[in-house]
């Protein structure tokens, strides 16, 4: 199933690597198309499960083996997607090492502090990258770390922040993940901070898997999102690292928030970007490291507000 997927691939998104969004994305939709004989509201389960199709439109090919393949392919769907989501606490789950984050992460940080623009940083990524770099720079983060003996996620911050513009939540700026971290684990209605490891079921886990697509409706998940089209709005400088805006959901918060606003992007390959922004990004095309940041510096002086 994985290599006729990924066979197919360019013809969605033109050429580049089979990454896993684009894998979990496509099977997300094969199961929505196939499960449409099951949905009750869905016109597709009045006629074809009960062979009523061919009779309705003067065709001699039967429908209802159709239903049966789609009933076996929707299975199959579903365990790949699940094999894959619970993949994403191995490879996020690696706490960094200074040597690897000093090229990138800590050069942004130093060049965030040498312009004085407080850190509102906002990732759709799992991984702990972003705060493990942030003590190598000195520089704590806060990311909702609640206090006491089981630290649950501290969704005030974003309220409050929500609710008072000038607010700031530590001196050293703030973490938003929009689609949870691999620490994140639900407990009695709450987000705890955890350990990394997958515990068999996705309903333990705080996070929204790959190839989603769509407006969130869980929390904190939908709280978080109202967040950065906030944190759009109120920014001095919009950096995007290693973004491809596949993210529809994202894509539009952006249009409706950016305004005349410049988002510089680093990313070496070539991105597709929406016919709403293209007015508004400048492509830097390099890797993140220290050549992207020097080229911010070069650029942050024109960057208008």
């Amino acid at each position: 199933m994985i290599k006729a997927v990924v066979a197919h691939l360019p013809s969605k998104f033109d050429e580049g690597p089979p990454d896993v969004e684009k894998i979990l994305w496509c099977l997300e939709e094969l199961h929505d198309y196939l499960a449409a004989t099951d949905n009750a509201k869905h016109p597709a389960s009045w006629f074809l499960p009960n062979n009523l199709l061919p009779g309705l439109v003067g065709s001699r090919h039967p429908v209802n083996e159709y239903v049966a393949a789609a009933r076996d392919g929707m299975k199959v769907v579903r365990e790949l997607r699940n094999q894959i989501a619970a993949k994403v606490y191995d490879f996020y789950s690696a706490i960094p090492q200074r040597e690897s984050t000093s090229d990138n992460w800590l050069e942004l940080f130093k060049f965030l502090t040498n312009q004085s623009y407080w850190p509102d940083i906002v990732t759709t990524n799992y991984d702990l990258v972003i705060e493990q770099a942030s003590d190598f720079a000195g520089q704590p983060i806060n990311y909702g770390q609640g206090r006491g003996v089981v630290r649950v996620l501290d969704t005030e911050v974003w309220k409050r922040s929500l609710a008072d513009q000038d607010y700031m939540p530590g001196s050293a700026g703030l973490l938003t993940k929009l689609h949870g971290s691999v620490n994140w684990l639900r407990e009695h209605k709450n987000i705890i901070f955890g350990g990394t490891e997958f515990k068999g079921n996705h309903s333990y886990h705080g996070v929204i898997y790959p190839g989603f697509k769509g407006v969130p409706k869980d929390e904190p998940f939908s709280l978080v999102h109202s967040y950065f089209e906030s944190a759009i709005q109120r920014a001095d400088i919009v950096i995007f690292i290693g973004f491809a805006f596949r993210d529809e959901y994202i894509t539009t918060c952006l249009e409706r928030n950016i305004g005349n606003k410049l988002i510089q992007l680093i990313d070496p390959g070539d991105v597709r970007i929406p016919t709403g922004l293209q007015k508004n990004v400048r492509h830097v095309q390099l890797g993140f490291g220290k050549d992207a940041i020097t080229e911010l510096g070069r650029a942050s002086s024109s960057t208008p507000e």
